[in-house]
């Protein structure tokens, strides 16, 4: 297992903030990725909705398709070709979504990201994290 610090910056019309959310123990960034993505996460990153939206080829668009009566549109996400590309995929890239565009900041936007700290990381060495409840395990 490696051990991966998720940040978070807050952008927002009087002053951003930056700082580390917590420590991520996974095999690999895809999990990580699995784990902030869950409907019941409880680090609540929100990207539960963002992993609904598909490419759809014939329309040329990105669609929410549980929601095919909305009118939203999606800025959707490009890898470096303009190809697109799933949202798991594009965060996998960018270690998480601190690249994506920002928009109406009147109540803030927060965007995480992480980044390997140890390779090799057993629970027992996290002891300390796990007691200052700093820790999530990825499974």
């Amino acid at each position: 297992m490696n051990l991966y610090q998720l940040n978070f910056t807050h952008y927002a019309q009087k002053g951003d903030k930056s700082g580390i959310r917590a420590f991520i123990l996974a095999e690999n960034e895809e999990k990580v990725f699995d784990y902030l993505a869950q409907e019941s996460n409880p680090l609540k990153t929100y990207w539960y909705d963002d992993t609904k939206i598909i490419y759809d080829s014939e329309k040329e668009e990105f669609i929410n398709p549980e929601d095919d009566e909305s009118d939203e549109e999606y800025d959707g996400w490009y890898d470096e070709n303009y190809e697109p590309v799933t949202f798991k995929e594009w965060c996998l890239v960018n270690k998480g979504d601190g690249q994506k565009e920002l928009h109406d900041l009147y109540y803030g936007q927060t965007v995480y990201f992480w980044e390997l700290k140890k390779e090799n990381c057993t629970e027992q060495a996290c002891d300390i994290l796990k007691e200052l409840n700093l820790l999530h395990i990825a499974k």
